[in-house]
């Protein structure tokens, strides 16, 4: 997706242009263009031209008011002429500056992009300072592993930079450095949202495990109570007096829910601030927060844990480059949950989420009207994905998941055996079934437009089947196998 957009900037600023390849220039101008608006970037050594373009084309793209720093030590004619040559060819017009990066302020870079490579020795003085500073503020960006051409720069990579790594991309050789997350300096807030009907047993569970948070002191809980007949508005108010309660009427459904939250709480966040999606059927190890947290390494980053049922590992959101609907987190890459890995998503379910305030005002608010119950969460994630935030699950934390037909929906019993025409019928129209023609349709042309006539017949087949007579036909057939 992001190669796609990078090349339809291109073909749309510079048409004559011939495409540049997939890899490191779709990897840094996938970098650039999450960046904010008004974000100081910082190059240091001299990448080659097609990677400085890229670069320039990402800041170009909806950035005018960027500001590019071209570190150099010394009066260097022939670097700031072609660099400048650069900038002109891809239409660059936002501030070029050429300076010793060692004079910037200390919190002034948003990203440093590195060439070891062809650092120079004159580099050496900044490199311990600033690049380390880059890479705590987790915005150094390097563009190789390998040792660089001086001892000084090797020494450095080698003992400061490469134990921080925290990320190898698939293409080629790109790093990107980190030095961690430390929860003492968070100055932010994240606001957890968790939509109810009911299952008080199961709210009163989630509370606790959010109540045990490492991150409790940056965590502020809004509960919607949907109209919900078992007491479960009174007895969160009384247990729970700082859980602030919004009371619905029981048609908001979980969209709609989490739509009302969000439009209530927005007035009152600040855009570094977060929201928390929980469902009450998540349990929630006391670290959960933190590690997303300490994940969400740049402003525009959407975090989600792996989530399991049992000992299996259950989807947490649609990956990239896979067929959506039937993704499975673990099947995709083949290895247990376990260890700490980060994989790209397109977009995210609801269950567990954490992504940036921001992102509501850049992607907009849930859609009740278009998905009420399902597909609400995907639906989202895919707008904050198509306006350049990063999704990604890590295995960091791993949540579990209570599957069963009182907390999931319809579709946790549906299968299970021969069905009479009116339960098919109502598991094909309901607002609480997964597989809602209605709904699924409207879903699979906005993000599967390609595929959505097989993946739509195909889950229709999976419910119309379920028809007692079709059903035992099967039987049938199956036996005499």
């Amino acid at each position: 997706m992001v190669y796609l957009e990078y090349q339809a900037c291109l073909d749309h600023m510079h048409p004559q242009k011939p495409r540049f390849d997939r890899g490191q220039e779709s990897w840094v101008f996938s970098r650039a263009l999450r960046l904010e608006k008004g974000a100081t970037v910082v190059v240091v050594g001299m990448p080659c031209d097609t990677l400085v373009k890229t670069l320039l084309f990402g800041l170009s793209y909806g950035k005018s008011d960027s500001r590019l720093v071209f570190h150099r030590s010394s009066t260097d004619d022939h670097y700031e002429r072609h660099v400048k040559m650069l900038c002109a060819e891809a239409g660059y017009s936002a501030t070029v500056v050429f300076s010793d990066v060692g004079a910037l302020e200390e919190n002034s870079v948003s990203a440093v992009f590195f060439d070891p490579h062809v650092a120079r020795p004159a580099y050496t003085s900044v490199l311990a300072e600033q690049l380390g500073l880059a890479a705590r503020n987790h915005a150094l960006y390097a563009l190789t592993p390998n040792a660089a051409l001086t001892p000084e720069i090797e020494t450095f990579w080698h003992d400061e930079i490469a134990p921080t790594l925290r990320d190898v991309s698939r293409f080629f050789s790109l790093c990107f450095g980190y030095k961690g997350f430390d929860l003492k300096k968070f100055d932010k807030m994240v606001y957890a949202i968790i939509p109810v009907h009911n299952r008080l047993k199961y709210t009163r569970q989630v509370l606790h495990d959010l109540m045990a948070q490492t991150a409790v002191q940056h965590l502020k809980i809004c509960v919607v109570d949907d109209g919900s007949t078992d007491g479960t508005g009174e007895a969160i108010s009384s247990e729970y007096p700082d859980v602030k309660m919004i009371r619905g009427n029981g048609n908001l459904y979980w969209t709609g829910a989490v739509a009302l939250a969000v439009e209530t709480l927005m007035p009152s966040l600040a855009d570094d601030d977060y929201f928390l999606l929980v469902n009450n059927d998540s349990c929630l190890p006391e670290t959960t927060i933190e590690s997303l947290l300490s994940e969400a390494y740049t402003p525009r980053t959407c975090v989600v844990p792996i989530a399991v049922e049992g000992i299996e590992a259950t989807a947490c959101g649609w990956a990239e480059d896979s067929a959506p609907i039937l993704n499975n987190i673990d099947a995709i890459n083949g290895t247990s949950i376990m260890g700490n890995r980060r994989f790209g998503l397109r977009t995210f379910y609801g269950r567990c989420s954490l992504f940036p305030a921001r992102a509501v005002k850049d992607a907009g608010n849930f859609d009740p009207k278009s998905f009420p119950h399902y597909h609400g969460d995907s639906d989202f994630g895919y707008r904050t994905s198509k306006a350049g935030y990063q999704v990604i699950a890590t295995s960091k934390v791993a949540i579990s998941v209570i599957e069963n037909t009182q907390t999931t929906g319809l579709h946790a019993s549906f299968f299970d055996g021969p069905q009479s025409l009116s339960s098919v019928l109502h598991y094909l129209t309901s607002i609480k079934s997964i597989d809602n023609y209605k709904y699924l349709w409207r879903y699979l042309s906005l993000y599967n437009k390609r595929y959505r006539i097989r993946i739509f017949r195909t889950l229709m087949w999976k419910v119309i089947r379920q028809y007692a007579p079709f059903h035992y036909v099967r039987g049938l057939m199956a036996s005499k196998k």
